[in-house]
């Protein structure tokens, strides 16, 4: 297949990226979007996700890239994503101060190459959340959003996969990324929180 995206050419608008930085990491169903989402309301910091900041920057969606270009094409983008975020960050600071921060949620598996994660390191804390398996496979909704855990993600009119086969597309993700996740320097389990109570954590761990 040819691959029709210049992925060093993408531009991603991260030109007012503020310090400092928040970034959430946890596979799927764990809360990264709506604890980012409600963590960047109760601080009135900017909220990016990565990969709507990758949908908009390349017009597809997370599955049509899947299903066109290959997981290898969205690995490479988000690698162009976090490579892009790091270099604004080591930009020197003009002498205009700008308020609040920034909250990052990230993909699944963005944070799983080497780079990526030290990448992330380097941006600002990073904060996991994770939650059991049968909870997580609650709260994953409809797969024909979820490339990975969607069998048929090349086939447009067979989009349900059963959810016996989900639980163990699910599970071997975690086997896969547990030893990245462990990495991250703040866990919550928010398998019994509410967004409130992960929210709360977040600032009393990182003292904001």
């Amino acid at each position: 297949m040819n691959i029709e995206l210049n992925i060093e050419r993408i531009n991603f608008n991260l030109a007012n990226l503020k310090l400092p930085i928040i970034i959430i990491i946890g596979p799927p169903g764990a809360g990264k979007t709506v604890v980012g989402l409600g963590l960047s309301q109760c601080l009135n910091w900017d909220y990016y996700d990565t990969d709507v900041l990758i949908e908009q920057a390349t017009s597809m969606t997370v599955s049509e890239i899947f299903s066109k270009h290959k997981e290898i094409v969205f690995r490479q983008l988000e690698g162009a994503l976090v490579n892009q975020m790091t270099k604004m960050c080591q930009k020197p600071a003009d002498n205009t101060k700008s308020s609040g921060g920034t909250i990052i949620s990230c993909g699944g598996g963005l944070p799983i190459p080497p780079q990526n994660f030290a990448n992330l390191l380097k941006l600002g804390d990073i904060v996991c959340l994770q939650a059991s398996a049968s909870v997580l496979i609650e709260r994953v909704g409809p797969v024909k959003h979820r490339p990975l855990l969607n069998l048929n993600i090349a086939d447009e009119e067979n989009t349900q996969t059963n959810s016996t086969e989900q639980l163990f597309r699910l599970e071997k993700l975690l086997s896969e990324r547990q030893e990245v996740y462990a990495q991250a320097p703040y866990q919550i389990d928010t398998s019994n929180k509410s967004i409130e109570a992960v929210v709360a954590t977040i600032r009393i761990l990182l003292k904001l």
